[in-house]
């Protein structure tokens, strides 16, 4: 990681800075906007500083693609998709990328790594509705089905009353009412795992 000062004045005015994430700022290396006459600023280890670095910039990543994801709102798209579109869109550089998010479509479907992928999709301000229509539209894709874009913005022109997620979700019970005992049974362990993530960040406040 690039060892480099922060400093709060020059973060995107348009990023809501939470205040412990200025305090970190603070201790990681902008000690001197807070200097006075009566106060001393302590001496800091590097490792610490180090550390605070890696804080902010996760920190400012998850800000970064929550602020996309609110502009964007749900598209019926795969999870995989979603999201690497979430970190162009927010311009973050590849060396950038979390590595919770680097190979996400071969790990995806494994318990540990889903419930990493759902503390983060929670994160960025995903409910778990949508999380759950992203992964389904993956697991369609993976059965070589029919385009879910195509397929949701035609049932969308004939029902515009409803949402894009609810037209989403019926198109993908229609799909999923063709699948095999195993596929329907791989599927729901994926949304058991899913849920779990989120009720357990429920139980859980941060």
């Amino acid at each position: 990681m690039k060892n480099q000062d922060f400093n709060i004045n020059e973060l995107n005015e348009d990023i809501d800075m939470p205040q412990w994430l200025a305090s970190v700022l603070r201790l990681a290396g902008d000690e001197a906007a807070f200097e006075t006459s009566n106060f001393a600023v302590p001496e800091i280890s590097e490792s610490f500083r180090l550390r605070c670095h890696q804080a902010v910039e996760e920190a400012l990543i998850i800000l970064k693609l929550r602020r996309e994801r609110q502009r964007i709102g749900f598209l019926a798209v795969s999870l995989v998709d979603y999201l690497q579109g979430l970190i162009k869109v927010a311009d973050i550089v590849p060396s950038q990328v979390p590595a919770l998010l680097i190979d996400i479509a071969n790990r995806l479907q494994t318990p540990e790594y889903l419930s990493s992928i759902g503390h983060l999709t929670k994160k960025i301000g995903m409910s778990l509705q949508e999380t759950l229509a992203h992964l389904r539209i993956g697991f369609a894709a993976q059965h070589q089905l029919a385009s879910m874009t195509l397929l949701v913005a035609h049932r969308q022109a004939g029902d515009p009353r409803r949402s894009q997620l609810e037209n989403c979700e019926a198109v993908l019970s229609q799909i999923e009412a063709g699948y095999d005992a195993r596929s329907l049974r791989d599927l729901r362990a994926i949304e058991q795992a899913l849920r779990k993530t989120y009720e357990e960040g429920d139980n859980n406040p941060a």
